[in-house]
């Protein structure tokens, strides 16, 4: 899935996270893992999960990065990392799988996703120290 589809169905998105804070409002969100976790599902709730999106670019790697990332995740996520290894794709629709895969990767930051979606038009990036950045609506331009 290339950006410019995420972009048509109403989705936030930009390269840099100073591009966000530029052109949309924003919130910092610090809370417990389990709570940021929480927030991402009221998103998807609200969205559902055909307007939910996540970039994740472990197919981009290196294969050297990818051995490391392979070596500290719980083996049962060496299933699915390996069918993402050779894609060079990054934006993928967000199933509950990939959902609980990139978020495991973001929270212990091993490799981190952007979350995206389209119907409640919103992204959120992290997680930095149990924190993300929601961003949402356009800037007002005085």
């Amino acid at each position: 899935m290339k950006a410019e589809e995420i972009i048509r169905l109403g989705g936030l998105v930009f390269d840099r996270i100073e591009e966000g804070f530029d052109h949309y409002e924003s919130e910092v969100i610090t809370k417990s893992s389990p709570e940021l976790y929480q927030i991402l599902m009221e998103m998807i709730q609200k969205n559902g999960w055909e307007n939910s999106f996540v970039d994740f670019y472990f197919g981009r790697l290196l294969k050297e990065e990818q051995e490391r990332i392979l070596q500290v995740v719980p083996v049962y996520w060496h299933d699915i990392l390996k069918q993402y290894e050779e894609n060079q794709e990054i934006y993928y629709p967000l199933t509950e799988n990939l959902l609980k895969l990139t978020w495991f990767l973001t929270d212990h930051e091993y490799l981190f996703s952007t979350y995206y979606f389209c119907k409640e038009p919103c992204t959120i990036w992290g997680n930095y120290n149990n924190t993300l950045v929601k961003f949402y609506k356009k800037k007002e331009v005085t």
